[in-house]
């Protein structure tokens, strides 16, 4: 008998919109939301607004309280897969 391997379980979607940010803090609130339905998050679960409202304030709330290194201008990221203009 083979035991399972275990997972860690999946990043909430606060939790995914904060670690994409701290990845590329320069996404918008369009391509987060775009990454989400990507990695099939269901954005239409969210409450306290439309998805690009509650994206905004999560947004918002990561640029407040991050710290300088984080939050200063740097080069671009890529944009997601799949999201690339042809």
């Amino acid at each position: 008998m083979t035991t399972p391997t275990p997972r860690p379980a999946p990043l909430t979607m606060w939790q995914a919109v904060k670690q994409s940010w701290l990845i590329h803090p320069d996404w918008t609130v369009e391509i987060h939301l775009a990454w989400l339905h990507q990695e099939a998050y269901d954005t239409c679960t969210l409450y306290g607004g439309t998805p690009q409202e509650v994206i905004a304030r999560w947004l918002d709330e990561h640029r407040r309280c991050a710290q300088w290194e984080i939050t200063r201008p740097g080069p671009p990221s890529p944009t997601p897969p799949g999201d690339a203009q042809s």
